[in-house]
């Protein structure tokens, strides 16, 4: 894997591809709430995703996170729209 990309580029793919942002209130991570989720994902999967303000290293387990909530097409999109 090793996904190399800053956390703006981040909010920017996940906001084209029809994330929204959740929390209104400064804390160490911001929320987005995905535009759908698979029906097979399980109650202990959280229906949102965080991007920390803090310290950016975590750019694989946010791709996994994606993944897991959304599935592989919606990781190609996010992929898609780094750059």
């Amino acid at each position: 894997m090793g996904y190399s990309f800053t956390r703006k580029e981040c909010i920017k793919a996940l906001i084209k591809i029809g994330f929204v942002k959740k929390t209104k209130r400064k804390a160490k991570h911001d929320k987005y709430k995905p535009p759908f989720v698979l029906d097979s994902v399980s109650k202990n999967i959280r229906p949102f995703i965080m991007v920390p303000r803090h310290n950016f290293y975590c750019q694989d387990a946010l791709v996994g996170e994606i993944e897991k909530l959304c599935g592989q097409e919606i990781v190609e999109k996010f992929l898609n729209n780094l750059n």
